[in-house]
């Protein structure tokens, strides 16, 4: 109804006995805390977990969701000086994206659309880093034993967060733990939307976009989180009331 789509909300028509059922969807404002990222790193993502680092680190640094970074693959990273350009299908259409130096593509959004994140130089150093390992898959993130994607990040990460004596924290929170230190550190609402893949944020429209400018300067106030203080950091609220980050 607020991107003037449909005329009246369809749910509406549902029975009052049968609305009664649907369980109430809980918003998690769950985020981590630089200790808890400290003692998930030192003492949970060791020893046979100790090769998800990179990815639950691309987590903060990044803020895509754990498919997105399971999607990745060599190709879709540009460490170079120059841009390149890739032909993707979405919504049925056949769209070109531009990948800048230093950025790394998702072919697909929740929202269906390709977007590209800039690197800040924590996120540029850990993808050099893999990307020097000899290749046995296109995958970024592959297992060795299949060459595909691995399939139990999320369970390996609640093992570590128990190990370390975390409580309550999901790999999707690592969403909302990048979210939560953009709006620290000052980013504005439409430069977060544009980071995280999401389609509106109450305050923006359909024909406002972030440039590739501040998108840099985002990402590397995530890299630069432990430098700051923001305990006396103030901004001008935007009108967005909160960053909800749907799973």
């Amino acid at each position: 109804m607020r991107e003037e789509v449909a005329a009246c909300n369809p749910c509406l028509k549902i029975s009052k006995k049968v609305r009664e059922k649907i369980p109430a969807r809980n918003k998690r404002d769950r985020f981590m805390s630089l200790e808890e990222e400290d003692k998930l790193f030192n003492l949970g993502l060791v020893g046979s977990r100790a090769h998800f680092r990179p990815i639950v680190r691309l987590g903060v640094h990044l803020g895509a969701r754990l498919g997105e970074l399971m999607a990745i693959k060599r190709a879709d990273i540009n460490l170079s000086a120059k841009p390149f350009s890739v032909k993707l299908r979405s919504k049925g259409q056949d769209v070109k994206v531009e990948v800048r130096p230093n950025h790394v593509l998702i072919p697909k959004s929740k929202n269906g659309k390709p977007r590209t994140i800039p690197l800040s130089n924590v996120a540029k150093d850990i993808f050099a880093d893999l990307l020097g390992d000899e290749a046995g898959s296109d995958y970024v993130f592959a297992n060795p034993d299949t060459g595909r994607p691995y399939t139990n990040v999320g369970k390996a990460f609640g093992a570590a967060c128990r190990e370390a004596g975390i409580q309550d924290l999901t790999f999707h929170d690592l969403r909302h733990t990048f979210a939560s230190r953009l709006r620290e550190a000052g980013v504005d609402g439409i430069t977060r939307r544009d980071l995280l893949g999401h389609s509106t944020v109450e305050m923006s429209d359909d024909y406002t976009h972030s440039s590739a400018e501040s998108r840099l300067r985002a990402v590397q106030s995530i890299a630069d989180y432990r430098k700051q203080d923001y305990s006396n950091f103030t901004t001008n609220q935007d009108s967005e009331t909160s960053v909800r980050i749907a799973s």
